[in-house]
């Protein structure tokens, strides 16, 4: 999409258009070394991804949302240890859960800002999205929503599979919440 953009304005505006191919081409150099890494970490015969690697792909995600969508998101991460590793299903589903939560607060609710939030204990994985999206979510249509929503209904019902909760919510905008437990196989951590 950058560069589409660079292409449209390359003849009225080129010093712009040079900027977002420059952009781009960061871009790309950064997106192809996560994907090395997601490549190596789910090549990798280990169970276990380490946090290190899960903020990466987070932080990728939330790069390239905000460059496509011109969205800003303010990050907070607060995991009790650097060594922490998390079950490989886990990271999978937290970095598809993050997508699916920017992409309706945009889609659904016209948000413009997001605060995404990792946090953790030895125990368990939060992770919270708020939004300032105007959305239509309340606790009265609250089941005919997640049921209706493909997006919500997959979190939910991994979650609940999992043992973790959800939280839904549209307060000031709208937050979603997904608490996980760290898992080896079927025992708990």
């Amino acid at each position: 999409m950058t560069l589409d953009a660079a292409d449209m304005l390359f003849e009225k505006k080129p010093e712009e258009a040079h900027k977002r191919m420059n952009d781009a081409a960061d871009r790309i150099r950064g997106s192809l070394e996560a994907i090395r890494s997601a490549v190596r970490a789910l090549d990798d015969e280990d169970t276990e991804v380490s946090v290190k690697d899960l903020l990466c792909y987070i932080n990728n995600i939330l790069d390239e949302f905000t460059m496509d969508t011109d969205r800003s998101v303010d990050k907070i991460y607060d995991l009790y240890s650097d060594n922490m590793t998390l079950p490989k299903e886990q990271v999978e589903f937290l970095t598809g859960a993050l997508g699916e939560m920017l992409t309706n607060g945009v889609k659904h609710g016209g948000a413009r800002h997001f605060v995404v939030a990792l946090s953790g204990d030895s125990a368990h994985i939060k992770l919270e999205v708020k939004d300032d999206g105007k959305g239509i979510f309340n606790e009265s249509n609250r089941e005919e929503l997640i049921k209706n929503g493909f997006g919500l209904k997959k979190l939910e019902t991994y979650v609940k599979r999992c043992g973790g909760t959800t939280c839904f919510e549209n307060n000031h905008g709208f937050r979603s919440v997904i608490e996980l437990p760290l898992r080896v196989g079927d025992r708990e951590k």
